[in-house]
């Protein structure tokens, strides 16, 4: 039995783009929102830090703007800078509006503002954050608003597969029932891509399990370009407590004066960059990772206990009690912490409209490239982002609209399949199961933080060489074929986009290319 349901708009994904685009459709279109697990698992859910707005009367929406260029290293599209970022007041102004509170001070004359922090990267005090739980706060108060909007359905744990565009329809199909294939076929005019980011196509990610570059997979297939995919983000401090999960310590920890040491308890970030502790993610990520490499540890610390207990407790209550529940007492002991894959700078390219190539296909959040991020995220511009670009979406659907900008920053465009030659082929007899974590081992280890040519060429050898033994003597993959062929395919573009990329900028650092090109431009790879 066939079960076809239709829809205006159908969007793929639960996190914070998503639902911006849902609540600001209008009540009359017939929305679906569609993902493959629970809607509480997202990234979006997991964001500690907040929302990078410049509200302050002592700051600035340039300022922003030149922090986010910097933090971009070359590779953002100023006009998209300018556009998302002078938006942030008015996304913090939706949020409120939508029962979405934040943490307030009192300040002169007795009046309450919202409290701000500061991140890696920022030259002020700008995050605004509901302690140390902003996403989970935010995405609660958004997740209750869909109780007021009874034109929006909502479809857990369907594990969209397949998409097509056919008759100015998007065609979508999900599985709903793994252990008897079962299928719902999605039809709409509009189909927003939601689906967040790749971090466990990496053994160690910040990432929810969900996040493993489906929705790149689903656009690439249907004809979309994917830019500047290398551009992965380490987050520099993340829990490494042995029978600890991935959890991270947010950046606001060190934006509050949390310093990085070795194991003896001297200071190294003065070494790397005279910013210290508070430069951009990707020289902190790196600057760890030589560290690590240096000492006989998997692990530095970072070191909080100068901070007041109460301090601790009121402003990261969270990362207390979770690094308490395993046995550390972070205002007594310094914290253990290493690198994991945190984000994904490179996506689907849009327009500042979310537009794909696509007529009518869409990609917002982390999933999407808009030329806010370029080669580095600065810290706390995601959420804003998911806003912003989840109005402009749910605006152009409403009305229609075709707005193309110009990018001010050239592509060099390779295609996927034509690459596939720039291999000499071997045969790795070795590979007898392919898994998920096949996958990640391989990336980890010719992909990582620091790369090399012959790396990189090795993770393009064997990653083809396990796709055509996922395909060898089968006429039909099932879902685990597909969901593994998808990975497959996700990763080899990011280690092609790696490969590409003959210098270092931002988060993508290769020993045999140092040095940044002096003309930047961005990566796309097509089929």
């Amino acid at each position: 039995m066939k079960t076809t349901l239709s829809f205006d708009v159908v969007i793929i994904g639960s996190g914070l783009g998503a639902l911006s685009v849902a609540l600001n459709l209008p009540k009359h279109f017939k929305i679906a929102l569609v993902t493959k697990d629970d809607f509480n698992l997202s990234a979006s859910n997991k964001a500690q830090g907040g929302i990078a707005a410049a509200i302050d009367f002592e700051d600035s929406i340039q300022a922003h703007v030149e922090d986010t260029i910097t933090a971009g290293a070359g590779l953002c599209n100023r006009y998209a800078v300018e556009l998302i970022i002078s938006q942030a007041p008015q996304a913090i102004e939706w949020l409120v509006s939508q029962g979405v509170s934040f943490d307030k001070e009192i300040r002169s004359n007795n009046i309450y503002h919202f409290h701000q922090t500061k991140e890696g990267g920022h030259s002020r005090r700008r995050v605004i954050h509901y302690k140390d739980i902003s996403g989970q706060h935010i995405m609660q108060g958004l997740l209750r608003q869909l109780m007021n909007f009874p034109n929006i359905s909502t479809y857990s744990h369907h594990d969209m597969i397949d998409t097509q565009h056919q008759d100015n329809k998007f065609i979508a199909t999900a599985i709903v029932n793994q252990d008897i294939q079962e299928k719902v076929y999605f039809s709409a005019e509009h189909l927003v891509i939601a689906t967040g980011g790749l971090g466990n196509l990496y053994p160690h990610t910040t990432n929810p399990v969900i996040a493993t570059g489906d929705g790149i997979a689903l656009a690439f297939q249907l004809g979309c370009p994917i830019e500047n995919l290398e551009q992965t983000q380490f987050h520099p401090t993340v829990l490494k407590l042995k029978n600890a999960p991935n959890f991270l310590i947010s950046e606001a920890v060190r934006g509050e004066g949390g310093l990085l040491k070795r194991r003896d308890g001297s200071q190294f970030m003065q070494d790397y960059d005279e910013r210290m502790e508070l430069a951009p993610r990707d020289i902190v990520a790196r600057a760890i990772n030589k560290e690590i490499q240096r000492s006989n540890d998997d692990f530095v610390y970072l070191d909080i206990t100068h901070f007041k207990k109460e301090k601790i407790e009121h402003h990261f209550p969270t990362i207390y009690e979770t690094c308490l529940e395993y046995g550390l007492d972070i205002t007594q002991e310094m914290i253990p912490i290493a690198p994991a894959l945190h984000y994904s700078c490179g996506g689907i390219v849009t327009d500042l409209n979310g537009q794909t190539h696509i007529k009518n296909l869409y990609a917002v959040g982390e999933v999407a490239s808009t030329g806010l991020h370029g080669a580095n995220r600065l810290a706390s511009n995601s959420l804003l982002e998911c806003i912003v670009m989840g109005q402009a979406i749910a605006q152009n659907i409403r009305y229609h609209q075709n707005f193309q900008y110009q990018n001010n920053i050239p592509h060099m465009n390779y295609s996927l399949l034509k690459n596939y030659s720039l291999i000499n082929k071997k045969d790795y007899t070795s590979i007898n199961s392919i898994n998920s974590n096949l996958i990640k081992d391989i990336l980890a280890q010719t992909c990582g933080i620091s790369r090399t040519k012959a790396l990189l060429e090795q993770g393009i050898e064997i990653l083809q060489d396990v796709r055509s033994h996922l395909h060898q003597n089968k006429n039909k993959l099932n879902q685990n074929d597909l969901k593994l062929n998808r990975q497959l395919t996700v990763s080899l573009i990011l280690v092609l986009s790696a490969l590409m990329r003959k210098e270092s900028r931002g988060l993508h650092f290769c020993s045999d290319f140092p040095d940044k090109n002096p003309a930047p431009h961005s990566i796309w790879i097509t089929q």
